[in-house]
């Protein structure tokens, strides 16, 4: 999650945002703060960290797909053409990762919320390390699984993110 473009930013939402404890020793001075800044040398203040993230933020207008029947599925979030979800849902800003197609953020009702991105990702351990949704972490990244019919690599959390109305802000790292 981003840091607050306005207001007061505690040291320890900094860690946070490096991804380590909220109590961890911290210095604005260190490398991985000014990494995070954008400020090589020189003075440093907490105000150039207004807005930074280690991540990359997409926006998801969430789609909705209900099933329908005695046992009824609900599918939320983005799914394109090519996704491990069966059917086509809202839309994301930006589409890539690291270079990589992002072929779906979604969920289903039943509990889990999958990420699909294009190619074989399943080699490259450091490709996803963490995600928050509304700036909420959804926990340990699993391994990736690869389908090559698809050719998509698909993150399976097991928790449901979605709920298919207006829009989400999803970090990925």
């Amino acid at each position: 999650m981003a840091l607050p473009t306005s207001g007061p930013i505690a040291l320890s939402a900094v860690n946070a945002e490096l991804g380590r404890s909220s109590t961890a020793t911290i210095s604005l001075g260190e490398s991985a703060v000014r990494n995070l800044a954008g400020i090589a040398s020189g003075a440093i203040s907490l105000g150039q960290l207004y807005g930074k993230s280690t991540g990359t933020s997409i926006t998801v207008t969430e789609g909705q797909y209900d099933t329908g029947g005695k046992v009824s599925f609900t599918y939320a979030g983005y799914s394109a053409s090519g996704s491990s979800c069966s059917y086509v849902l809202g839309s994301a800003s930006p589409t890539t990762f690291k270079g990589v197609a992002i072929k779906g953020i979604w969920s289903v009702n039943a509990g889990s919320t999958c990420l699909d991105f294009s190619g074989n990702q399943t080699g490259n351990a450091s490709f996803l390390t963490g995600v928050t949704v509304n700036g909420t972490g959804l926990g340990t990244v699993p391994a990736g699984s690869y389908d090559p019919n698809l050719n998509i690599t698909t993150y399976s959390f097991q928790v449901t993110a979605f709920d298919g109305v207006g829009y989400s802000t999803v970090v990925l790292k």
